[in-house]
């Protein structure tokens, strides 16, 4: 059963593609859901974060490329950063540059620095977990071998 994610993004965003970029072939496993919202507009955010935290989404993603310091303050807005500490799915966000923490940041469970970062993350996540399974698949053959053997 794939993992289900809600990415939400500005009304024109651009950065859907890096996120699947990094993503890549790890795809098959989830069924992402794309949202927009006026991003840089706290109570656009709250309403949509609202509306998606009721769905019953796996992970619930706030994704944007950079941008200039003062658009960067609506993740810090107190009431955006209460509902955001509620919401029942593992958060996420890929709202900035290397250089921008804010408070969202800090309080997502998983914070990655650009959108192709998260996708990324989300790719080398299924790339161990994979490689973990084979390796026990592997594990558990060498077993069953040497219980053949005695």
């Amino acid at each position: 059963e794939p993992i289900r994610i809600a990415n939400i993004y500005g009304n024109n965003a651009i950065v859907q593609r890096d996120f699947a970029e990094g993503l890549d072939v790890s795809q098959k496993y989830f069924q992402v859901s794309e949202y927009t919202c006026s991003i840089t507009s706290s109570t656009s955010i709250v309403s949509k974060l609202e509306e998606v935290s009721a769905l019953g989404y796996d992970i619930i993603a706030l994704v944007r490329g950079g941008g200039d310091k003062q658009s960067m303050e609506t993740f810090n807005d107190l009431q955006l950063s209460e509902l955001f500490i509620t919401i029942e799915a593992v958060t996420v966000t890929a709202i900035g540059h290397t250089v921008d923490e804010t408070l969202l940041d800090k309080l997502a469970d998983k914070r990655f620095h650009l959108p192709h970062d998260y996708g990324a993350g989300l790719h080398s996540i299924v790339e161990k977990l994979s490689h973990e399974k084979s390796n026990s698949r592997a594990l558990l053959i060498d077993e069953v071998k040497k219980d053949d053997d005695e």
